[in-house]
């Protein structure tokens, strides 16, 4: 994730590293099992900054908010008895939208909005909004938004997403390859998925 200030944040199998790409110094904050104010998992899936600043980093076992001052992190797991939590604590794609909304995106829980005065989290999930929504089974490896506003989600064997956050709607497209990893909507006319297969 390339920063303000020509900062790098590298996601990787053993952590989250800052490179400062002018000083060439490299920072890396890990998971300790001691505390509880380190990432939540050294496996960094996905990074984001939402729109008041906070640096996000999606894991494999979830979600961190880091306070780049101190150095430590705020941690978001999935609650069961929770509505509010995120939807499950493999986090697979972050994104801020051109409204400023936070979106998240897991492994098998759908996606959610961060709800920035309440430090919680609003599922987009069917099964949770009187039949509209996202599918409730997909997995969300990739979002991206269309020049109308429209939420795209890459979803790993369903296929492609077209989700309105104005009503709620979704629209899935079959591809012939449904193991989509990436969703690019740049070009105003044309939505185009990356998948396993090509």
């Amino acid at each position: 994730y390339l920063d303000k200030g020509d900062v790098l944040w590298v996601g990787t199998y053993s952590g989250l590293n800052r490179f400062d790409t002018a000083s060439q110094r490299i920072v890396r904050y890990g998971y300790s099992a001691d505390r509880d104010d380190t990432l939540s998992n050294d496996l960094v899936i996905a990074i984001a900054r939402d729109a008041r600043g906070s640096l996000w980093v999606g894991t494999l076992n979830g979600l961190c908010k880091l306070d780049e001052e101190k150095g430590t992190f705020k941690r978001y797991f999935h609650d069961p008895k929770d509505p509010h939590s995120i939807p499950n604590n493999t986090i697979r794609a972050l994104f801020r939208d051109s409204k400023g909304r936070l979106w998240v995106g897991t492994t098998a829980g759908g996606v959610a909005t961060y709800d920035y005065e309440s430090d919680r989290f609003d599922s987009h999930l069917a099964a949770g909004n009187a039949g509209k929504g996202v599918p409730a089974s997909l997995s969300a490896q990739a979002i991206a938004e269309d020049a109308a506003g429209d939420i795209w989600i890459g979803a790993w064997g369903a296929g492609l997403v077209r989700y309105s956050p104005v009503d709620g709607e979704a629209k899935v497209f079959a591809l012939p390859d449904q193991r989509i990893y990436a969703v690019n909507t740049q070009d105003p006319a044309v939505v185009r998925a990356g998948t396993w297969g090509g």
